[in-house]
């Protein structure tokens, strides 16, 4: 058995080579004070200021990485408030001109996030890390696609990362056997269950699962 987990490794490690040196995170940052500058917008929306709404679809984009706010449909605004983008309705799309989306992870700003927001009618899967007395929560897309659209009924976002791999460096994972019972992290290094699909890192070794 020994034998051939060590052969494993050694496969996963010739079948990931490539990918490791393709894979690109770009984060967008969107709790900091300054950070409806980057849509183009004149400032925070507040109680008495609506210079943070979204009253047409606004983008902003990081390298190959695009991400698109739509106006949210409904008679409260997406805006841009005090730590956070706060949505309540209509989409929020990330797109890669050149690369493979592999992960998008979504930062919530505390419990704000309604439980019906899915990609292709899919709910995200839920993560979390605790700093002192504080939760914060995250929901994880994970797949193929150089377009991810989230739809959202409600959801107030500190950050949102992107994590996307060369189509070159998709084509050349191959299937590999691992040990099963291992832990799995994502790239965000957090621990996640067997059936979660995308890059993950096992035994130390990253690929694809599908």
């Amino acid at each position: 058995m020994n034998k051939i987990l060590r052969f494993a490794f050694v496969a996963a490690f010739a079948a990931v080579s490539s990918l490791s040196f393709a894979q690109t995170q770009t984060t967008f940052e969107l709790s900091s004070a300054d950070s409806y500058k980057q849509f183009g917008l004149a400032g925070q929306s507040s109680k008495t200021s609506n210079e943070g709404d979204f009253t047409e679809d606004k983008s902003v984009t990081s390298g190959d990485v695009k991400l698109t706010v739509s106006t949210s449909g409904v008679k409260t605004a997406n805006r841009m408030w005090k730590g956070s983008l706060r949505m309540y309705g209509g989409t929020l799309t990330v797109e890669s001109a050149n690369d493979n989306i592999v992960e998008v992870v979504y930062a919530v700003f505390f419990n704000n996030w309604d439980e019906s927001n899915n990609v292709n009618n899919q709910k995200l899967k839920m993560t979390s890390e605790k700093e002192g007395k504080k939760v914060f929560k995250f929901y994880n897309w994970t797949g193929v696609s150089k377009k991810v659209v989230l739809n959202v009924k409600k959801a107030f976002l500190r950050s949102v990362t992107i994590t996307s791999v060369t189509a070159a460096g998709i084509k050349n994972v191959q299937t590999i056997e691992v040990n099963e019972k291992a832990p799995i992290y994502n790239l965000a290094g957090q621990r996640v269950g067997k059936d979660y699909k995308g890059v993950v890192i096992q035994n130390g070794k990253k690929f694809i699962k599908k």
